[in-house]
């Protein structure tokens, strides 16, 4: 079966200026057209319509038929229609022009499409005033009364304000207030009628609320054999760098590290030593405004001291146990001494994370048990360890 349409040439718009409502089965339907137009099924034919607007005027096109195609008009949809025209070709182009019902009759079938309210035709913007909380903006839109049906109808104006291409308010009233801005924006509102067609301006404004937040980063590299047990529970000595991701015009950074210390670097680093939990809160002010913001999403754990070593180890080489080494966190001193089973001294170190590879003087040691006595000091006030025993060296 062949399908008519009413389609649309090239689109170079201004769209704010055209709309198109269709007639679906018993009730109208408003669409507001883009680049590729809006379609709609008409009534039991299925037949789908286009309409277009060049140079700010809206026309129609009907090809694909059997001439004769006439054109008629109704200005409300219920009066009868004014034909306007009959053309004795396949296809044809109307331009549109007033407010009403338009009607395409070729091959037998009947196509209607509604033009209805010209957009509003000018809108001013100014802000009001400003609070930490948000920009308070006025717009007033001018509207022209429009005719249809042989009445007088007012624009009824829904106003809409968009920054960045998000929407971040509609409202019927004049006035907006608009929140979650903290950095100079190109604020747009627009102005939309009850036929969806619209006019925009654009304005720079400047907001003086401010919204803190920070991230952190743990600057010190744990050893494999150091025991920590997530991102945020650390091995002391810990440098941590506190970077700020603050929104706004803020001219105050203070970073409380629980009670520990208060700093006012705008990304400070701090070590942290002792163990405890620490609550980090960044305040950032706007000492103009007078607005301020807090974040302390953040609790960053320090680990007690720990110092744990196995009892044998295999240095074959395989990857797999090739170290004698302890299990640790949180030391601020450390002195290992190995020796093997005749009182020899074959391996020192007074890092935690150096440990015994097999070796003397460069050469395999011999499989059997050695000894070993190590000291060790927590970060923690009072916290030592002294540990020995003996390990199996497997070959």
């Amino acid at each position: 079966m062949r399908r008519n349409y009413i389609g649309i040439r090239a689109v170079t718009v201004a769209l704010a200026t055209t709309l198109l409502s269709f007639l679906c089965v018993a009730e109208v339907c408003a669409q507001k057209l883009t680049g590729d137009g809006y379609s709609a099924k008409q009534e039991a034919n299925d037949a789908v319509a286009f309409l277009y607007a060049q140079d700010a005027t809206p026309y129609m096109t009907l090809s694909g038929v059997s001439a004769p195609i006439t054109w008629s008009f109704s200005p409300d949809g219920t009066t009868e229609p004014t034909i306007l025209k009959v053309t004795q070709a396949d296809a044809d182009t109307l331009n549109v022009r007033t407010p009403g019902l338009y009607t395409a009759e070729a091959s037998g079938q009947t196509f209607r499409a509604w033009w209805l309210s010209p957009a509003p035709n000018a809108i001013r913007m100014a802000v009001d005033s400003a609070d930490c909380d948000a920009i308070y903006v006025r717009a007033v839109a001018y509207a022209p009364d429009f005719s249809f049906g042989g009445n007088t109808l007012s624009q009824n104006i829904v106003y809409q304000w968009e920054v960045a291409d998000s929407v971040v308010v509609t409202t019927r009233d004049t006035v907006a207030a608009i929140e979650g801005l903290y950095e100079e924006a190109a604020l747009t509102v627009r102005a939309i009628n009850q036929a969806f067609n619209d006019v925009a301006t654009t304005d720079t404004v400047m907001p003086v609320g401010v919204s803190a937040s920070f991230s952190y980063e743990n600057r010190k590299v744990d050893a494999e054999n150091e025991a920590t047990s997530t991102d945020n529970t650390l091995s002391s000595p810990a440098e941590v760098v506190f970077s700020n991701k603050s929104k706004g015009s803020y001219t105050v950074s203070e970073w409380a590290i629980g009670s520990l210390a208060r700093l006012y670097d705008d990304s400070p680093v701090y070590q942290f030593q002792q163990p405890g939990t620490y609550r980090v809160t960044l305040t950032v002010t706007n000492e103009a405004s007078g607005c301020a913001s807090s974040d302390s999403s953040v609790t960053i754990t320090v680990s007690e001291a720990a110092l744990e070593f196995p009892n044998a180890f295999t240095p074959n080489g395989d990857g797999v146990n090739d170290v004698f080494c302890p299990a640790f966190r949180s030391l601020k001193s450390y002195e290992l001494t190995i020796y093997n089973r005749w009182g020899h001294r074959v391996f020192t170190s007074s890092d935690p994370s150096d440990g015994w590879d097999g070796k003397v003087n460069g050469r395999d040691a011999a499989a059997g048990t050695y000894y070993f006595i190590a000291k060790a000091e927590g970060f923690e006030r009072g916290v030592e360890f002294y540990k020995k025993g003996s390990i199996t060296l497997v070959r």
